[in-house]
């Protein structure tokens, strides 16, 4: 833990000054926005990692058997960002037979005795009416804005456990608030860290889904949900050596124009690369990573371990599409519902194709290779 914690900080504070840099071109534009989340919301952020890191030290001081739980059954829901992931995380989460990650969890309690603590809060919180809860819930579709068109975030929602990753660094979604991070930057691919960084980062994981099975009492199989961890699949596959993998992909020229819109709230939040093109450079370059690691993951994993799906085939034909998926893995896990209802893309969403036009040009050959290669293998086809 103590590595990982100076690892984290070796990555921040560089980053962090790096910001205050005012005669800086690869600083500006220096907007009220970026001077807001540098001053506040990114040192509250801080503390907030730090009352983390204590919890996490709690746990193995008053809850040493967590380390024991056993989290052989889990099912890792990992993809091309904008390709259906939250929709089949969110979908199959309603099923008794998986447990997954709250919002409530990933990003305010990842450790036991956080989770421990707000659950006793939560409980007095609701003999009142649940004001807290209201107050928070509101202030985070706020402060949200239109990104909750694209990825609603409530309290007790599904979210991703990729979050519980944000006290040491391993997260991706910091590298938009710190663009121009070259130690950030390495978070578009796991292959970028060195061998002992990467095995403590996937440790660290496990012990927080651990965590997670541990506080809940729960046997059943884990639910995790994560679009940016297309480049840890043969870590996680070494980690996790029973768990299955749902795969989900996504037209190349189509995701990149998606993501580009989606991140937009994020980048007004965070006061920086008002343009988009910074961020353009990232997801081009994240993409490149993650279409080659799941065309590779696929040739050199059982097919009965993993299945891939196709965002297209998703949108039309939702409930078959993912209960032929469980029952190819062998998953007693169904999709609930009864009709092919299409799927609820950008039904909410402002997302306009023309406004983030893309190029073809500008995505590498190999995204387009690596795409028709994986799509040969999914689902129907």
């Amino acid at each position: 833990m103590q590595f990982l914690l100076l690892r984290s900080l070796k990555l921040f504070l560089p980053a962090y000054l790096e910001a205050f840099c005012f005669n800086s071109k690869k600083q500006r534009p220096f907007s009220l926005n970026r001077v807001l989340f540098l001053v506040f919301i990114f040192p509250a952020f801080a503390v907030l990692q730090l009352i983390h890191c204590l919890g996490f030290l709690l746990d193995h001081l008053l809850y040493r058997k967590f380390k024991q739980q056993s989290c052989d059954k889990a099912l890792f829901v990992i993809g091309i960002p904008r390709s259906g992931t939250t929709y089949i995380h969110r979908t199959l989460s309603k099923s008794m037979a998986c447990t997954t990650f709250s919002t409530w969890e990933a990003i305010l309690a990842p450790s036991i005795f956080q989770k421990k603590c707000l659950r006793l809060l939560s409980e007095l919180d609701g003999c009142l009416g649940s004001p807290f809860q209201k107050t928070l819930n509101f202030s985070i579709k706020k402060i949200g804005g239109n990104f909750h068109d694209i990825h609603s975030v409530a309290m007790n929602e599904p979210e991703e456990d990729y979050l519980t990753l944000l006290p040491i660094g391993a997260c991706f979604i910091l590298l938009f608030a710190f663009p121009k991070s070259q130690g950030l930057r390495k978070l578009t691919s796991l292959d970028n860290f060195t061998q002992e960084e990467r095995t403590a980062i996937i440790g660290f994981y496990k012990e927080n889904i651990q965590r997670h099975l541990y506080f809940h009492g729960l046997d059943t199989c884990f639910l995790s949900k994560n679009a940016a961890f297309s480049t840890w699949l043969p870590e996680i596959k070494k980690a996790f050596p029973k768990a299955k993998f749902l795969l989900s992909i996504r037209e190349p020229k189509s995701a990149l124009s998606s993501q580009l819109s989606s991140l937009k709230p994020a980048r007004s939040v965070f006061g920086t690369d008002p343009s988009g093109a910074t961020t353009q450079k990232i997801i081009l370059e994240s993409m490149e990573y993650a279409f080659q690691s799941i065309y590779s993951f696929t040739q050199n994993t059982d097919p009965k371990q993993r299945v891939i799906i196709d965002q297209q085939r998703l949108l039309h034909q939702p409930h078959s599409t993912l209960n032929e998926a469980m029952e190819l893995l062998d998953l007693d896990i169904q999709s609930l519902g009864t009709s092919e209802e299409p799927l609820p893309i950008h039904t909410k969403s402002k997302h306009q194709h023309d406004n983030f036009a893309v190029n073809n040009d500008i995505i590498a050959g190999s995204v387009f290779e690596n795409y028709q290669l994986i799509l040969k293998d999914s689902i129907g086809s």
